[in-house]
C-alpha cells in the first residue's frame, strides 16, 4: 500500500496527541527475573514486569482504529490492530509497548516510510492489544512516571 507522506504528516499535525513507548532492551534482563522460573516480577518498577531493561519515551503521533488487515508473511492469520503514525524516524522495535491513555498495545510490526526526496517522512506502527495483566502494568507505569516527575522537581 502506498502512503502519501504529506497527507500522513498533516493528519499527525491535526489529530496527533501524546503517547508513551516503553522500549525493551532484550539484551539486558532485569534483576527481578526469577533464576528458577525465568519469570519476571510483575510488580517490578525497573522493568514494569517485562523482565528486560526498559526506557520510556514520550512521543507525539496520531492513531486510527484498525480496519485494514495486516498479516505476517510467516503466519497464516490476520489481525485487526490499531495503527499509529509518527513524524520522521521513530526508533521502535518489535514487542516494544505503546501506552495510549488507558490502552496498552504491543508493537507487532513497524515501517519507516521515506518521502519523495528520500527523507525519513514518517513511521507507521501496527499494534494489537497487549496480552498481559493490563491493570498491574498500568499501575506500575503510572507510579514510575509519577516518581520521575517528582524526582525532576527536587
Amino acid at each position: 500500500m502506498k502512503y502519501n507522506s504529506d497527507v500522513v504528516n498533516t493528519l499527525i499535525d491535526r489529530y496527533g496527541y501524546y503517547q508513551y513507548i516503553v522500549k525493551l532492551n532484550k539484551a539486558l534482563k532485569c534483576e527481578c527475573v526469577n533464576p528458577t522460573t525465568k519469570e519476571p516480577n510483575v510488580y517490578c518498577k525497573r522493568c514494569l514486569g517485562t523482565g528486560y531493561h526498559i526506557k520510556i519515551i514520550k512521543v507525539f503521533g496520531a492513531s486510527r482504529e484498525g480496519r485494514e488487515f495486516e498479516s505476517d508473511r510467516t503466519q497464516a492469520f490476520a489481525v485487526t490492530p490499531k495503527i499509529f503514525y509518527y513524524k520522521g524516524f521513530l526508533d521502535v522495535g518489535k514487542d516494544d509497548i505503546l501506552i495510549d491513555s488507558e490502552d496498552i498495545y504491543i508493537i507487532y510490526t513497524y515501517q519507516h516510510h521515506r518521502g519523495v526526496k528520500g527523507h525519513q517522512a514518517f513511521t507507521r506502527c501496527v499494534c494489537p492489544d497487549l496480552k498481559l495483566n493490563k491493570s498491574i502494568f498500568l499501575k506500575m507505569f503510572k507510579e514510575v512516571l509519577h516518581d520521575k516527575l517528582h524526582k525532576g522537581k527536587q
